[in-house]
């Protein structure tokens, strides 16, 4: 998480990007067997299946409402930061992602619009950072599990 907000903010191409989601997408390929594995081994045999589908639910919804969640920061603070630069803009017509209208603005304005997209999407990898290091604190405290064989 830390890789794509340093990204947002030096303004890396796309390959960078694409190299550091797969990067994720490894991490979280390994970590996710790790993850049911534990708590299969934390857990009595007889309520094995109630705790890996409730595992699963919980995660599925974890990353559901994150979306949700992170779209909503950064609607939100996108369009504060349009608001401020004002200059008769249309807002709502870039909100909606109409690129003729970003096109047609003046070369400075240009500039502002593009600076607020790219704040609030740092805003959004910012706050994700956040949850993501809560988790990584949360889970240094869970007690230690012999894993049976």
């Amino acid at each position: 998480m830390g890789g794509l907000a340093l990204l947002a903010l030096t303004k890396a191409g796309t390959a960078y990007f694409l190299l550091d989601l797969a990067v994720l997408g490894l991490g979280m390929g390994i970590a996710m067997p790790n993850a049911t594995a534990m708590v299969q081994n934390g857990i009595p045999k007889k309520t094995m299946g109630v705790a890996t589908a409730s595992m699963a639910f919980i995660r599925q919804l974890g990353g559901a409402s994150g979306v949700a969640i992170s779209a909503g920061v950064m609607a939100g603070s996108l369009a504060s930061n349009l608001a401020r630069i004002a200059g008769g803009l249309n807002i709502q017509t870039l909100l909606d992602g109409n690129l003729a209208e970003l096109n047609a603005l003046p070369a400075a304005a240009h500039v502002a619009v593009i600076g607020a997209y790219q704040h609030a999407i740092a805003y959004s990898f910012l706050i994700g950072g956040c949850v993501m290091a809560l988790a990584m604190l949360i889970s240094s405290t869970l007690r230690d599990v012999e894993i049976v064989e």
